[in-house]
């Protein structure tokens, strides 16, 4: 028996195998260079991944034209929905071969025309608002209080007071320099009251047009707080200097009738239809001896024994009708 010498490839160039041949004690050793052996399995693997490259390359290829074809119409849409946003309500999308898609173009169609009618429905309720708004012989304003500026302005300013609306919405203090020297700072310190809601929202005072000739008016205003508590203010302002002036004028009046029935020498009294006394002057105290708040608490019967309820219903009709009359009256004196 003679040991076999083993041979070692130390680069595994080699296959090999030994066989002892036990009767006669030979070794029997094969050796094969191994790249020829796993020639054949070197090319069928790069076959299989030349296959496999070849079916990745394809798939992307697939997929990228599925996946185009797919985003086209909603491409598409998103296009088209841009042109909706900005205010372009002409637009029709082509049916494609997905139905889901199909639906959702129809739709989109369908939505594009119900909001240009709804917009094309605002635009005409709000031109017959701001038609209307500018009818209103005032100053229609609306005042934003968090940015201290005026958001609308009605057209009627101009013959109001002589200036474009367009200087009130440019310049926030401008409808203060046609405010009354004399009102303008208790104007503006009661317009920040309103503000705050601690205020009247009706009140008067005075401005002047821009040819000097002075109005009175009267600012109505509505303080409107939204959900983010943002206050907005709306008013209107109205020319009432015709009235205003009746107003000083009856007051005039009312303050010289009273001087005169004050300094008159003959007793005067007023007494309404049931013949309560509801004023009389100095001489009427004097010559019936009593206090005017002790007149002003009694009938005309009190103090006129003449008279009697048939011919006090009789002279009170006479007068309602616009008659004059002289009576001989008893009067009780205390």
């Amino acid at each position: 028996h003679t040991d076999v010498p083993i041979h070692t490839h130390e680069d595994n160039s080699m296959i090999e195998t030994v066989l002892t041949i036990p009767t006669t004690g030979w070794a029997v050793w094969v050796g094969r260079d191994r790249q020829t052996v796993l020639q054949p399995v070197d090319d069928l693997q790069n076959i299989m991944l030349v296959v496999l490259l070849f079916s990745v390359v394809i798939g992307t290829l697939q997929a990228v034209f599925n996946s185009r074809k797919m985003m086209r119409p909603i491409s598409g849409l998103i296009n088209e929905t841009s042109r909706v946003a900005d205010g372009i309500y002409e637009v029709s999308l082509p049916a494609k071969s997905y139905r889901e898609i199909d639906e959702l173009a129809s739709g989109f169609n369908q939505m594009s025309v119900a909001v240009h009618d709804r917009e094309k429905s605002i635009v005409e309720r709000e031109s017959r608002f701001r038609n209307l708004v500018n009818s209103i012989e005032g100053i229609v304003w609306e005042f934003d209080v968090s940015q201290n500026v005026f958001t609308f302005v009605s057209h009627h300013c101009e013959e109001f007071l002589g200036c474009s609306y367009q200087r009130w919405l440019d310049s926030p203090e401008f409808w203060k320099t046609h405010v009354h020297p004399d009102d303008r700072q208790w104007v503006s310190d009661y317009f920040k009251g309103l503000a705050d809601g601690r205020l009247s929202p009706q009140f008067e005072f005075r401005m002047v047009h821009s040819s000097g000739k002075l109005l009175w008016v009267r600012n109505m205003v509505n303080v409107v707080r939204s959900s983010d508590q943002s206050r907005r203010l709306y008013g209107v302002i109205l020319d009432i200097t015709d009235r205003k002036g009746s107003e000083i004028a009856l007051r005039n009046s009312e303050v010289r009738f009273r001087s005169l029935v004050e300094q008159a020498a003959d007793a005067i009294y007023i007494h309404d239809q049931d013949g309560r006394f509801v004023e009389v002057n100095e001489q009427a105290c004097v010559l019936l001896g009593y206090t005017r708040d002790e007149l002003l608490k009694m009938l005309v019967s009190d103090i006129d024994v003449s008279q009697d309820p048939v011919s006090s219903q009789s002279i009170w009709n006479s007068v309602r009708h616009g008659e004059t009359l002289t009576l001989d009256l008893s009067l009780i004196h205390i």
